[in-house]
């Protein structure tokens, strides 16, 4: 049962060496996945945020689900808030549409995106969050550390890009195991690993930088947790 569960420590929070101590506000930069809520009922749409700082200053792009991509206009970030505005119209008819958003605890970008007109007039309000994209983040080595009963055990897994996808391994004191499945979806991570006749599942957010957070489950060969 000891080797077991050294073995299976396989996944529980994955960190990199260079996190951030917990009294440093996480930064907004980087991929970001967003998605408002349409007036009237109209669904979702969805838009890829890209913030970067260059010179100290902040700029970012946002690209709608067709792949038309947009410059912000105005962009303001105090501690995890975040304000973006883009100015829209033409000729008399001119307006914003802009985000107004802050970091929860979980990660997650929460708050509203609005239209209004330049004399102030408020043509819709409606829920907007975001999360941190972990695609273009995750190639690399990776310090698991894995919850047991026996206190936190510690190991590498490290990921390499494979065409669309991901390829990963993670390294024990006895040799290298593969993943057999390394899947990202937004900020969400899914590995399965092989383990005697089952095989052990992981799923994980991307909570901040370079931090993903979730749990490890070991499966039979009847697929039963």
């Amino acid at each position: 049962m000891k080797k077991i569960k050294s073995i299976l420590c396989a996944v529980v929070a994955f960190s990199v060496v260079s996190l951030f101590a917990d009294h440093h506000l996480p930064s907004l930069e980087g991929v970001w996945h967003g998605a408002g809520t349409l007036p009237d009922g109209g669904g979702i749409s969805e838009t890829t945020l890209t913030i970067k700082k260059e010179s100290g200053k902040l700029s970012a792009v946002s690209v709608n689900a067709e792949g038309e991509a947009r410059s912000i206009d105005r962009i303001k970030v105090n501690g995890v808030a975040l304000e973006i505005e883009i100015d829209v119209g033409q000729g008399d008819q001119r307006g914003i549409i802009g985000v107004k958003a802050k970091l929860d605890d979980k990660g997650v970008l929460n708050g509203k995106w609005y239209i209004r007109g330049n004399d102030g007039t408020e043509y819709a309000l409606e829920n907007w969050q975001a999360v941190r994209a972990l695609s273009p983040d995750l190639a690399g080595s990776w310090n698991i550390v894995a919850k047991t009963e026996e206190g936190d055990k510690e190991h590498q897994v490290d990921f390499t890009k494979s065409g669309s996808g991901f390829d990963a391994s993670v390294k024990f004191e006895s040799g290298r195991a593969e993943f057999t499945k390394a899947k990202v979806d937004k900020n969400k991570l899914r590995l399965e690993l092989p383990y005697g006749e089952g095989q052990i599942k992981v799923e994980a957010l991307y909570r901040s930088e370079n931090r993903l957070v979730g749990k490890w489950v070991l499966f039979n060969s009847s697929n039963q947790e």
